[in-house]
């Protein structure tokens, strides 16, 4: 739209649907292609929401206050259609509205599984080490590897600590 503005002959039209112009709003949330890929999310509630914002600034801040899996699902369904959107305009084919779904709760659970919300910090005390008692043998062990191989089974050095009865045997091998 700024570059009609500026006199620039060019079809600014949504590549999509080929009706409205092409921003932000129409394209996430307006265009007929998108509408079906909320509704078949079931996030249906939550674009209109979105449809009434103010800029994308205000967008941003309603979806960031969202519960963390829809927050996640959105920001892949808008990471999704945008790469759709190019690959229209680009004449390559699109994913079916099913495939593209299933592609956003592939990418929603992938995200999930591999990232955890932030949580907030609690004053947790960190445990403090004890001696074990006296019927229980605690065995440490430390080891170095080659730095030549990087090989962790090469160990060069091994040591360990063994207390038996509050009293402490220290040795070592080398391999």
């Amino acid at each position: 739209m700024n570059i009609a503005r500026r006199g620039v002959v060019l079809d600014t039209s949504c590549v999509v649907c080929h009706r409205l112009f092409e921003d932000g709003g129409h394209l996430f949330f307006r265009c007929k292609g998108v509408k079906p890929l909320w509704r078949g999310l079931q996030i249906e509630d939550i674009r209109m929401q979105l449809m009434e914002c103010q800029g994308p600034i205000h967008v941003l801040e309603c979806i960031l206050k969202l519960p963390y899996e829809k927050k996640m699902m959105i920001v892949a369904l808008l990471w999704a259609w945008w790469s759709e959107r190019n690959k229209t305009n680009h004449n390559e084919s699109r994913l079916s509205t099913d495939e593209f779904i299933f592609l956003i709760k592939r990418s929603t659970d992938e995200w999930l599984r591999f990232s955890k919300p932030p949580t907030k910090s609690s004053t947790t005390s960190t445990p403090r080490w004890t001696c074990p008692s006296a019927e229980i043998i605690k065995i440490n062990t430390d080891g170095a590897f080659l730095e030549e191989t990087r090989d962790r089974f090469s160990y060069i050095e091994a040591g360990f600590v063994v207390p038996i009865f509050r009293s402490v045997k220290v040795g070592s091998s080398i391999s």
